[in-house]
């Protein structure tokens, strides 16, 4: 049984990359087998640790290397309604959060009693 996981959002590398750095960090997607294409183009099936361990290691070992800064977000959905979160980069810090959030806005009639 595999594990079903849709991608949303983006991530942005801040200044754009020069044109030899952005060929060996796409040598470095094939070499670590990050589960994305092109600039963080995410690919459906990855499972949000492997994205998250994926982020972190190439934040570390090409963006922050190369002196790039990584912002964004990355929204997925899984196989349920409940398996769902957001992956959030901010100046090369990585979070996951858990879970969806919704606003609720509960309305009560007046009760004959008041």
């Amino acid at each position: 049984m595999s594990y079903n996981v849709d991608w949303n959002g983006m991530l942005e590398v801040e200044p754009q990359m020069s044109k030899g750095d952005y060929e060996a960090y796409l040598d470095m997607i094939c070499q670590y087998d990050w589960p994305w294409e092109g600039l963080f183009e995410p690919l459906n099936g990855a499972s949000p640790d492997e994205m998250q361990r994926s982020l972190e290691e190439a934040i570390q070992l090409c963006f922050s290397y190369y002196g790039y800064q990584v912002n964004g977000t990355l929204e997925w959905q899984g196989d349920s309604w409940d398996d769902t979160g957001t992956i959030v980069v901010h100046n090369n810090n990585v979070n996951r959060c858990l879970g969806r959030y919704t606003d609720c806005l509960l309305y009560t009639s007046p009760s004959p009693r008041d």
